[in-house]
């Protein structure tokens, strides 16, 4: 239904947006999200007991709540889902139960919480969020296309957006008349400058700058400005003003 990134698998995107929105929605509560949320609190837990010791079940649980949010009721279930991944083991009974950790590394692990949350079903609503934040990683997008490309009805839109803002995970700026949606996450400085770029621009154009810094990370800023290249790729005017626009944006000691 609806499209992820080319170069990451379909499973890895879901996995890492689910901890993404997860984490974001911590405090908050969400009826319409359980797959999603189950799988982000997996992927959590996952991430921070990984390379560890044998760790005790009621400690775990006790710190999980404390810092992850993840509800002693569900708790359970969300190290069930470790065990039916192998990415841990329970020993014991009672109050000697161990939690092991035999948590894999990125790619592996996400893979593996992807095809679960796939396997056990992510309603529309989910599957909506997960491919808007998706989207916006790459970078700021109009809220009018992505449902236009989607396919999706506005009010869904609206409220998928509208539990990002609670989660903080999306942004919404109004640009000369344009709904421009923004990942916090990954463009955390003067969002809404950044949404202006877009506005002015054009996603596509901002889209490949972006591509071509995350590709060459490290070209010389002097090769930029004197060749106007990145990676050897040669930009044109209004590329050349996107790269100083995002310069400032991430350097914003650099005029």
């Amino acid at each position: 239904m609806f499209e992820m990134s080319e170069v990451l698998s379909r499973n890895v995107v879901t996995g890492i947006r689910c901890q993404d929105i997860q984490t974001g929605l911590q405090n908050c509560t969400v009826h319409e999200f359980e797959t999603l949320l189950k799988v982000g609190m997996a992927a959590r837990l996952a991430v921070h007991i990984r390379g560890g010791d044998a760790i005790p079940y009621k400690s775990l649980k006790d710190c999980a709540a404390l810092l992850f949010d993840i509800n002693k009721l569900i708790f359970d279930g969300v190290v069930d889902l470790l065990e039916e991944v192998e990415f841990a083991r329970v020993i014991g009974s009672g109050e000697s139960k161990t939690v092991v950790p035999t948590v894999p590394y990125f790619d592996d692990m996400y893979e593996s919480l992807g095809e679960v949350a796939k396997n056990k079903g992510l309603n529309e609503l989910e599957q909506i969020s997960i491919e808007l934040v998706n989207r916006i990683a790459a970078c700021p997008q109009e809220k009018s296309k992505i449902a236009s490309s989607l396919g999706i009805k506005p009010s869904d839109m609206n409220r998928v957006v509208l539990i990002g803002k609670a989660g903080s995970y999306v942004n919404e700026f109004d640009v000369k008349g344009v709904n421009l949606l923004v990942s916090p996450l990954y463009f955390a400085e003067k969002p809404e400058e950044f949404a202006q770029v877009v506005k002015k621009y054009g996603e596509a154009t901002v889209a490949k700058v972006l591509n071509l810094f995350r590709q060459n990370q490290g070209w010389p800023l002097a090769k930029l400005i004197k060749g106007q290249e990145i990676g050897g790729v040669k930009i044109d005017k209004d590329e050349f003003e996107i790269s100083k626009a995002i310069i400032r944006h991430y350097c914003p000691i650099i005029s």
